[in-house]
């Protein structure tokens, strides 16, 4: 999926709509997530839950804080979050 970006990217530059400086930018942002996806592969399980759980926390808190969404809708994204992680690892050990 992020290699058929860079090749957008690619693409995009060739034909004029966005110039050397932004496609570099893309392009940089799309390696790091790369890297970071690499890197993500390589954590045992439990580090791999732990960091997924940490991430659904900050993103609903930020949300919350922005008055994006509710406390009580926080709190039902955050207990379908731990079920589809639940369901996951358990997929995984078995």
């Amino acid at each position: 999926m992020l290699e058929g970006l860079k090749e957008k990217t690619e693409k995009r530059l060739k034909a004029g709509e966005i110039t050397e400086e932004e496609a570099g930018r893309i392009k940089t942002r799309i390696e790091e997530r790369i890297k970071e996806i690499k890197e993500f592969e390589k954590l045992p399980l439990e580090e791999k839950k732990k960091l997924l759980i940490s991430s659904l926390e900050s993103r609903l808190e930020k949300k919350v804080e922005e008055n994006k969404i509710s406390q009580e809708k926080a709190g039902r994204d955050r207990s379908l979050g731990w079920q589809i992680l639940s369901g996951f690892c358990k997929k995984i050990f078995l």
